[in-house]
C-alpha cells in the first residue's frame, strides 16, 4: 500500500 501511495505522489509531482 505504501508503494502505491508513493507512486501516486510521483504522478502528482510530475503533473505539477
Amino acid at each position: 500500500i505504501m508503494k502505491i501511495t508513493y507512486s501516486t505522489l510521483s504522478i502528482l509531482v510530475k503533473s505539477n
